[in-house]
C-alpha cells in the first residue's frame, strides 16, 4: 500500500515580538509511505515512511527543516 499526506500550519504568536514584529511560523511536512501487509506468518504489517520538515519563521532561532525516516511493525492481538 503506498500512502502519502502533508500537514501544514501557519502560526501567529501574538505576544512574541521579533524585530518589533510579531512572530510568525509556517510549517510544511509532505510524507510518503510504503506499507506491506501479512508480510509474515502474522496479522503483521511493515511499514517505511519518510517525512520532509520544514518550519519558516521570522524568528531565526526557530527556523529549523529535518528529514525523519521511520521503519515500523505492526501487528494485531
Amino acid at each position: 500500500i503506498l500512502s502519502a499526506g502533508a500537514t501544514a500550519r501557519q502560526r501567529d504568536y501574538n505576544e512574541t515580538f521579533i524585530f518589533g514584529q510579531e512572530r510568525e511560523d509556517f510549517f510544511f511536512a509532505p510524507e510518503a509511505a510504503v506499507t506491506v501487509q501479512n508480510f509474515a506468518p502474522c496479522e503483521c504489517a511493515l511499514r517505511l515512511s519518510y517525512q520532509y520538515r520544514d518550519n519558516d519563521s521570522n524568528d531565526p532561532f526557530s527556523e529549523f527543516n529535518g528529514e525523519r525516516i521511520q521503519l515500523s511493525l505492526r501487528t494485531r492481538f
